[in-house]
């Protein structure tokens, strides 16, 4: 048995498996003989049964063996001075054998140790390669700490399934590029025994021409660089998003240049672009996906669009353990093969059609600040108070916005599902237009009113105090902030502010109203444009959209503010959250306009934006191009505003 193999006795045995593992450890069968069970676990015969099979075979042929090994040496001692001759001669045999063989593997040993030499070449080749990428590390280390480059928990162009599998535990996090959007930076970490990627929202902001800022954030606090993102989130152990309630605190640290890994995953981005032998498709606008995902630059929920569930709010990679949408993984939802992208609408007209509008109060050819139309539009108002004429206003708003009454068509059409959300995209250019059209125009017609007063002081004061009471009811009663802020414009114009003995009679005659918009719809009409909706109590029917509007349209509401960049970020996070509400509002409005109230023709009629755009420059001029209508209607403004209180009796007035 001693000179029999392990792999011929393993065959034996069934159990050929373990031939490699059991001749690293054991020379020959005889030195397999006293193996215990614990010596062949740790040899790497894991499977007990198997084990148990070796000890017991290796038993058994023990038992076999010690009869034959007695019977030997028995027979050996009696014969010993008979063989003593033969075993002498036996070793000398042995001797000069091993002597040849030991001058052979001497000399086989130093032609192998001549052959080494390349070898050591080689590991300091390896050695000075190291020492190169070490260097290149360090010199990445050593950039600012406001650059990710200098942190290694920053692994650079890492794809997501690479990152994958370097987490182990809770609380692991690496910072990688997102592979969907160039430039954009993506947090994978560890937490509740899975992966998940949040997308680094980045906020791009231009106060002024030729400067920029960039902000960076996850939900809510934003921070002027990703380290000190980082650093916030490690440090206080909060959470990345409330929704996940993943907390970071383990970085994953590179070993090696981002150069480096760049050039180990180059192919990775292709590679990865198909599964199952067909390529991921990316979605413009929604996706199929049930773990679907919102960037940061698209706070419109798309419900409408195409046959995907609603984008949702706070970030593009945001709150979900499985993905960064689009090229950066998506979920495990629907397959989607049936899904077809439906292209929105661009609209290329104004709604206010003047062409299809039939009056009630104009007659067919007027001609602009007709003084019967005035006179009449006056008793009008005067008979309704300040919480019907509010509602009548908020009805027209939400039909021009698109908040009530927005058919399927509409929807289709416009590819979300009212004009809160579509004047956030950038095919909601027409509308935003229209917005702004009718805000200045609300705006025009109370100047007018106000200025087209030509009775005495305390008349023109009384003027004042009812436009204040239905700015505060826009406000209070009707929720309607959109024309609220169209009538505190009016209010604000230099025509109206420079007629100073008005204001000093609204002060006498009705001091409470002055107080009210001196100290209360002033300062919130303030904080309104500053983008703080702390301000705002309570549900509301219409927002403030002006700022927003301006903002995507290339105007620049916050250019003589000092706070710069402050600024603009608030009004954005501001924007953001009307898309995100969307639908809040439209059920609000909906309740308020349906909750037994009775509109009247004719009022609805003078709130309407093509009535306004009739009476103030005429059948003719209301056709004529904005610029030129609103630079020749500022210029009648001023004469109204002048004839009403002259520059000589301002001047004695202060003297």
């Amino acid at each position: 048995m001693n000179n029999r193999s392990i792999a011929w006795w393993l065959r034996r045995i069934g159990l050929p498996q373990y031939t490699k593992t059991l001749e690293c450890e054991y020379y020959g069968l005889e030195g397999l003989q006293h193996v215990t069970d614990a010596e062949l676990r740790d040899a790497g015969v894991e499977d007990p049964t198997h084990r148990e099979r070796i000890l017991n075979q290796l038993s058994t042929d023990r038992r076999k063996m010690e009869p034959q090994t007695g019977d030997s040496l028995t027979h050996t001692h009696t014969h010993t001075h008979t063989h003593s001759s033969y075993y002498n001669v036996l070793l000398q045999t042995l001797r000069t054998q091993l002597s040849i063989r030991f001058s052979i593997f001497v000399k086989r040993l130093s032609a192998s140790c001549s052959q080494l030499r390349p070898l050591e070449d080689d590991r300091s080749q390896d050695n000075k390669q190291m020492d190169l990428l070490k260097k290149e590390l360090e010199e990445e280390m050593k950039l600012g700490t406001d650059d990710p480059r200098s942190h290694a928990w920053y692994h650079g162009p890492l794809p997501r399934e690479a990152a994958e599998t370097l987490f182990e535990r809770d609380g692991d996090f690496l910072v990688r590029d997102s592979s969907s959007s160039s430039g954009d930076y993506v947090l994978s970490c560890y937490w509740m025994n899975g992966p998940m990627h949040f997308k680094i929202i980045r906020v791009v902001l231009r106060p002024k021409k030729g400067y920029t800022r960039e902000l960076f954030q996850f939900e809510e606090d934003r921070f002027d660089n990703v380290p000190a993102l980082i650093r916030y989130y490690v440090g206080g152990r909060r959470p990345i998003s409330q929704a996940s309630g993943a907390v970071i605190f383990h970085p994953i640290t590179r070993t090696l240049p981002l150069r480096v890994i760049a050039e180990q995953h180059a192919g990775s981005s292709k590679a990865g672009g198909e599964k199952n032998g067909a390529p991921n498709k990316r979605r413009s606008l929604c996706s199929t996906h049930t773990d679907s995902l919102l960037s940061g630059s698209q706070p419109a929920n798309m419900e409408h669009v195409g046959r995907g569930p609603p984008l949702q709010s706070a970030q593009s990679d945001s709150n979900l353990r499985t993905g960064e949408g689009g090229g950066e993984g998506g979920g495990t939802g629907e397959t989607g093969e049936d899904w077809q992208f439906q292209r929105p609408h661009v609209e290329s007209g104004s709604c206010f059609q003047l062409d299809q509008f039939e009056s009630l109060l104009l007659p067919e050819n007027n001609r602009p600040l007709d003084p019967s139309i005035l006179l009449a539009l006056k008793e009008l108002f005067n008979r309704s108070d300040a919480n019907t004429t509010a509602l009548h206003v908020l009805s027209v708003d939400c039909q021009v916005a698109r908040v009530v009454g927005v058919s399927e068509e509409q929807k289709r059409l416009m590819g979300v599902g009212s004009g809160l959300e579509l004047v956030t995209l950038p095919h909601g250019h027409q509308l935003r237009q229209d917005l702004l059209e009718r805000h200045h125009l609300l705006a025009l017609g109370v100047a007018v009113d106000v200025l087209g007063c030509t009775g005495t002081v305390s008349q023109r004061a009384t003027v004042l105090h009812k436009f204040i009471l239905l700015a505060q009811a826009l406000k209070d009663h009707a929720h309607d902030l959109y024309s609220f802020s169209a009538v505190m414009k009016a209010l604000d114009m230099s025509q109206v502010v420079r007629l100073q003995m008005t204001w000093r009679a609204l002060r006498r005659n009705h001091t409470e109203s002055a107080v009210l918009y001196e100290k209360k719809l002033k300062p919130f009409m303030n904080s309104l444009n500053e983008g703080d909706e702390s301000v705002v109590q309570g549900p509301v029917a219409v927002p403030h959209l002006i700022p927003l509007l301006m903002l995507m349209e290339g105007e620049d509401p916050v250019e003589n503010s000092d706070r710069g960049c402050q600024l603009l970020y608030d009004l954005l996070q501001s924007a953001r959250s009307i898309a995100v509400h969307a639908e809040d509002y439209q059920s609000h409005a909906h309740s308020l306009l349906s909750g037994g109230w009775e509109p009247v023709p004719e009022l609805l009629e003078a709130c309407r934006t093509e009535f306004a755009l009739r009476l103030l420059w005429g059948h003719a001029g209301a056709t004529a191009s904005r610029n030129e209508r609103y630079e020749k209607f500022d210029k009648i403004l001023c004469v109204l505003s002048d004839k009403l209180e002259p520059v000589e009796e301002l001047s004695r007035t202060r003297l």
